[in-house]
């Protein structure tokens, strides 16, 4: 139904505004986000759980180092957490423009982060000429051991990871109303 793709961040309809529990799961946008929750937790908790083992084993930095580099991408994920508030509470934004408008570039920057992670070895090219396939380059690229990259990375991705946390949850209620958010929020 047409009801099911409204938005409801201007609803005049009260508190009770929204889709129930029932045409949420009906809606194809409720399993689009759900397996998008699905993607970025499963990435995002991995990432929690194995940067500093990362950071250690793959970039050669010693306990403290990784530490201090995990400190940071934890202490940037705080806020970003708060990013969306001060962003999206702004009445000027509210009035222009949706929550989706701010999908594109997080997705963005969390995704192009990575490549920060990806250094080219000279030495595992093929020696004297480019390389003439997509497999030669791969077979190149391996984990940086730069300090300055591995903290760009871990400044990009904590303030991402905080951010889409936040938007995760805004977005629940920007797709769905407020008539079955508390369920919906748990779901997701």
């Amino acid at each position: 139904t047409r009801s099911t793709f409204r938005s409801f961040r201007h609803s005049r309809e009260g508190p009770a505004a929204g889709l129930s529990l029932e045409e949420a799961l009906r809606s194809p946008k409720f399993w689009t986000m759900a397996l998008a929750c699905v993607c970025f937790f499963l990435y995002g908790g991995q990432l929690n759980l194995h940067l500093p083992t990362m950071l250690q084993v793959e970039s050669g930095l010693g306990s403290a180092e990784a530490a201090s580099l995990f400190a940071l991408y934890n202490g940037l994920a705080i806020f970003g957490k708060l990013l969306p508030g001060v962003i999206f509470s702004a009445p000027s934004f509210r009035e222009r423009h949706s929550l989706w408008f701010a999908i594109l570039p997080f997705s963005l920057l969390y995704t192009l982060s990575h490549l920060v992670l990806l250094r080219i070895d000279p030495s595992r090219l093929p020696p004297g000429r480019l390389p003439s396939s997509f497999g030669e380059v791969l077979a190149a690229l391996s984990f940086t051991d730069s300090p300055q990259r591995l903290s760009l990375f871990c400044c990009v991705v904590g303030v991402g990871y905080g951010f889409g946390v936040s938007l995760l949850s805004l977005l629940v209620r920007e797709l769905f109303g407020l008539a079955a958010l508390s369920m919906l929020q748990s779901i997701m």
